[in-house]
């Protein structure tokens, strides 16, 4: 799976899973990659958070799956326990 974002900045980031997880790319508009993650990520969501870190402006429109929501509830709250 592959998606792609393209920032206020004209950045593009990409998303995408393999084996391991999700990881992230970030592009700059002449299109030089500037920054990709350091690890996978077992959500899409906690890619995404880890991204917002390291630059991304704005909100990707990437609709997040059950497993995606589940993540964020705990992101939110660490000390609540899996449902």
């Amino acid at each position: 799976m592959l998606l792609s974002y393209i920032d206020p900045n004209g950045d593009r980031w990409v998303f995408w899973r393999d084996d391991e997880g999700w990881h992230w790319s970030r592009r700059a508009f002449n299109g030089y990659e500037v920054g990709r993650s350091s690890r996978a990520y077992a959500n899409r969501y906690s890619c995404i958070v880890n991204a917002k870190r390291n630059g991304m402006l704005g909100r990707p429109s990437l609709k997040l799956t059950k497993a995606d929501e589940e993540a964020k509830r705990m992101w939110r709250n660490p000390e609540l326990k899996p449902v």
